[in-house]
């Protein structure tokens, strides 16, 4: 997976809360960068100040090409309705652009600009797989690191290799 992918991977994991999060109160946040996001749960709850939001039961969150499936989403929000914190929890699946990501648990702390995926991390491209225990991306660096590593890197397919 090309370093590059992981942070519209993670950091379409904090837009797609804020929309579906923002969807009760701000469509102007639901619908940011111009390309709305789509949000499919069981059940959304918000609390009456509009600081935090739950979404529960089969959640997908798309927008435009990155897709988020978990069974729940949490966020906090800031005073303006942009998330400063989110986790996906119980089984969380990221696809973007032919990448992918799973994790037991993600969280987004966009004060910190960190991205954590915990508990049986699979992240793979093409024929490429690789587990780990624990991933970190430092979202302002680009930098992914990986804890208990073990998988396969296999080259680009020629198709992917064009300039």
């Amino acid at each position: 997976m090309r370093p590059r992918a992981w942070p519209a991977v993670v950091s379409g994991l904090a837009l797609a809360a804020a929309g579906g999060s923002a969807a009760l109160a701000r469509p102007s946040v639901f619908e940011a960068g111009g390309e709305p996001v789509s949000v499919t749960a069981e059940r959304l709850e918000a609390d009456l100040s509009g600081k935090t939001v739950s979404l529960s039961g089969a959640v997908t969150l798309r927008r435009g090409e990155l897709s988020l499936r978990a069974p729940r989403v949490e966020a906090r929000l800031r005073d303006g309705g942009q998330v400063a914190w989110a986790r996906a929890s119980g089984g969380v699946r990221l696809e973007h652009q032919g990448s992918h990501a799973e994790a037991e648990e993600v969280e987004v702390d966009l004060a910190d600009r960190r991205v954590e995926l915990r508990g049986r991390v699979v992240v793979g491209r093409g024929a490429s797989r690789v587990e780990a225990e624990r991933a970190t991306l430092d979202l302002a660096t680009s930098r992914l690191s990986l804890s208990q590593v073990r998988g396969t890197l296999a080259p680009p397919a020629a198709s992917s290799a064009a300039p």
